[in-house]
Order: C-alpha cells, then sequence, then structure tokens
C-alpha cells in the first residue's frame, strides 16, 4: 500500500511539473489536426518504446503490440489539454479516428487527472466506452460531463467541479471493461485526428446545422443551456435524450426585431422501443427554470409529448395548446426562448428544424384591389361587410397585429369602400 501511495504522489508531482510548464490552456473550439508534422504533445508515457506514437501523414499514429510497455492503447496530453474546462465551457471532446489493424473492436475511453488534495491524484473516467469496429474509421464524440464520468478515487474529496476547473492531464485509452485509468492490452494500430473541444460558451454561441453525434454534447443544465444563433430559414438541430444515464438537453436562441419563429419541424425521430415518446417544453427568456423531476407546466410556455406520429409535421401550433401552459398562437414573435428536450427512458434522437422568417419585410397600402394568396398581418383594425370576394356577402375582419392565412385571392371590387394597412408575415 505505501509503495501504491507514493507512486500515486510521484504521479502526480509529474503531472503538475508537466502542467506547469506550459502556459497553453485549454479552449472551446481548439483542434489538434497534427498537419505540422508533430504529435503536438501527445505522447505514449515516459515508459513507452520510442515509435508507438507516430505522426503518421498528418494523424496521430497510436500502436500496441499487446504485451509489455507497449502493449496498450494509451496517450497522454499534459499541455493544451489540460487547464480550466469549466470556464471554458467545454462539454465534449469529439475526433475523427480509425481502428487500422486491431482484429476485435476498440473501447475508447477518456480519463482526466487532477489533484485530489494531500497530494493524491483525482482521476475521472468515461463511464460508456465509444467502440470502434475492426478497420472502421468514425467521427465520435466523448461527453465530459459530470455524469458522464466516473470518479476511480472513490476515497477522494475532490468533486467533478473541483478536478475539471484545474485538469492536469487528459489520457485516451482503449478499457473494455472500464473502472481503471490504465487500460487493456491490445495489438492494435489506432489513427486519430482532429481533436476538438466542444461545448458552449456565453462568448461562443454555436451555429446550424448542429448535430451531437458530430459536433458535442448539449447541454445538460437548464439555467446554462446551449446558445443557438439562427439565421433565416432552416435551423436544423439533432440530439439525443436518455433516462438512464441521465442525458438532457437545453437550447437558447434569440428571435431578434423584425423576424418570427414560424415553425419547428420535427423530423427523424428515432427511439428504443419504437414506441417511446418524447417531450420538447418551451419558455420565454435565456434559461429553463423548470426542473426535469418536477416541472410546474403552468410555467411552460408550451409544450409537447412526440413520437413517431409527429415526425415530419410542425410541431409549433400543438406546442402552443399545451394542457395548462401560458399558451401561444405561432408564429413567435422577438424574444429570447428556451427549449427543453426530454427523454424519460431509453434513448431517443430527434431533429428539430426551427424555421426563422421576416415578420414585417414590407409596409403596405391598398384601396379597392387584389390581395395576392398568402399570410398578412394588419396594422390597424380592417372590416370589410360589402361584395368581398373571399365569399359572397362576408363579412371580413382583420384584428390588429393577426396573422391571418388567406386561401384565396382577397378581392375588393370598385365599388366597395375598403382602405387598409397592411404587411406580409412572411
Amino acid at each position: 500500500m505505501l509503495i501504491r501511495l507514493i507512486k500515486a504522489r510521484l504521479c502526480l508531482l509529474c503531472l503538475i511539473a508537466a502542467a506547469s510548464s506550459v502556459s497553453s490552456q485549454v479552449a472551446l473550439n481548439q483542434t489538434d489536426n497534427f498537419s505540422n508534422g508533430t504529435t503536438q504533445n501527445w505522447s505514449k508515457g515516459n515508459n513507452s518504446p520510442a515509435g508507438y506514437l507516430t505522426n503518421q501523414n498528418n494523424q496521430l499514429q497510436n500502436i500496441s503490440d499487446g504485451s509489455g510497455q507497449g502493449g496498450k492503447i494509451t496517450m497522454f496530453n499534459s499541455s493544451q489539454w489540460a487547464g480550466d474546462y469549466v470556464g471554458a465551457g467545454v462539454t465534449s471532446i469529439k475526433m475523427n479516428v480509425t481502428n487500422v489493424s486491431s482484429s476485435s473492436p476498440l473501447h475508447l475511453r477518456l480519463v482526466f487527472a487532477g489533484s485530489g488534495g494531500q497530494n493524491f491524484i483525482t482521476q475521472y473516467a468515461s463511464k460508456n466506452a465509444v467502440i470502434i469496429p475492426s478497420g472502421a474509421s468514425q467521427s465520435i464524440v466523448f461527453p465530459i460531463e459530470d455524469m458522464d464520468l466516473d470518479k476511480l478515487q472513490s476515497f477522494s474529496t475532490a468533486t467533478y467541479q473541483d478536478i475539471f476547473s484545474a485538469v492536469l492531464s487528459l489520457r485516451l485509452i482503449h478499457s473494455v471493461n472500464g473502472g481503471s485509468s490504465n487500460g487493456s492490452a491490445v495489438v492494435a494500430t489506432l489513427v486519430i485526428d482532429d481533436i476538438t473541444a466542444c461545448g458552449s460558451s456565453t462568448n461562443n454561441p454555436l451555429s446550424t446545422p448542429y448535430n451531437e453525434t458530430f459536433d458535442g454534447d448539449l447541454s445538460d443544465d437548464g439555467s446554462q443551456p446551449s446558445i443557438f444563433t439562427l439565421t433565416d430559414g432552416s435551423n436544423m438541430i439533432s440530439s439525443c435524450q436518455r433516462g438512464s444515464p441521465r442525458d438532457i438537453d437545453y437550447i437558447t436562441f434569440n428571435i431578434p426585431q423584425g423576424k418570427i419563429l414560424e415553425r419547428i419541424d420535427l423530423s427523424n425521430f428515432s427511439s428504443i422501443p419504437s414506441s417511446n415518446l418524447g417531450f420538447i417544453g418551451i419558455q420565454r427568456g435565456s434559461t429553463f427554470t423548470e426542473p426535469p423531476g418536477g416541472a410546474n407546466v403552468a410555467n411552460l410556455l408550451g409544450g409537447i409529448v412526440y413520437g413517431s406520429a409527429e415526425s415530419n409535421s410542425n410541431v409549433l401550433p400543438e406546442m402552443g395548446m399545451l394542457s395548462g401552459a401560458m399558451g401561444f398562437t405561432p408564429a413567435l414573435t422577438a424574444d429570447d426562448y428556451s427549449l427543453w428536450l426530454n427523454q424519460g427512458s431509453d434513448e431517443s434522437c430527434v431533429t428539430l428544424d426551427l424555421i426563422v422568417g421576416d415578420e414585417c419585410p414590407v409596409n403596405r397600402s391598398f384601396t379597392n384591389e387584389v390581395i395576392e394568396t398568402g399570410v398578412f398581418k394588419a396594422i390597424n383594425n380592417i372590416n370589410a361587410t360589402t361584395g368581398v370576394g373571399i365569399s359572397p356577402n362576408a363579412n371580413v375582419a382583420f384584428e390588429a397585429g393577426q396573422c391571418i392565412l388567406l386561401n384565396l385571392n382577397f378581392d375588393v371590387p370598385l365599388n366597395t369602400t375598403f382602405t387598409a394597412d397592411i404587411i406580409p408575415c412572411n
């Protein structure tokens, strides 16, 4: 036991020395692409034979022979991948990998080391391995929030916040069963490229299209949702939620003045089993205030329980009719909004397309003329009671500020006194 404690303390001292010898710190969106022909501060460790980790064709190549010092797929970085992950807003790490020559799948995990106090290290390791079949090339994402990791030193009083505010080193390993930072012996060649720090930050809004599988895990914290900058037209966001281990997604976005959120189209829904239902809730504001375990529906602007039946449809109108919620009538006008995507059981995945359009591109005045088919908004109250072309002798009223769909041309005959100001809603 004494020897093991001495080794742990020596290991910590090595990590501290390595971390303090460099000035670089982890930063959101940083990428190691190995284009400079080096290993960019990645190494196999002090005891590994030379040549087992090399830059091959501007990619990182990690070779293990299944025995001895070079028997494991293991690589360290205590330079640009050390530092304050919490402050940087890094919530996942993605990379491109190829399992070149292993006869069996590789089970890849990340291990983070930091000071646990009293000169001991504390390590957090990926709870679930990312499995790469033999011969496969994949773009993979490691979520690194508290729920995604196991603390390996149960005696340590250091918290996730403590370690990830001052990470000393990052390690990539092949580990079949987990529970250890050392990994499993294997005969394999692993090629790695484009190691990227992903996440969200108030200073680094995300853009669309966005896919969690490739672009990183969305926020699980309603007080700090992933921030998106939406553009006119289509804004595709693909994400997955599950109940065990818990994974919730929160996003926030702003609809600026002069724009509206016309639709939220739900597409590419899948779940295990296929009968599973998901939930989307919406609130005004840049945070989501309701807890997932006891949300008060009266504090929601709206929401929807959805499944395969809602695939390829606009769910915004139904969200506005959620029983007990504040409610709304689409479209949603200029404001901050936050979405809560929740799944209480096995994983389900969904793609949402947030459609943004112009609210008031043109102010148009007309007298006794045809209004073309479309969606229009009346600036003032408008009434017509004689000879209106929608139907004979119809009473037609526009309420100020309301959008009304005209499926037919709105033809005001010349013998009708009718003057109005309207603006198209899209």
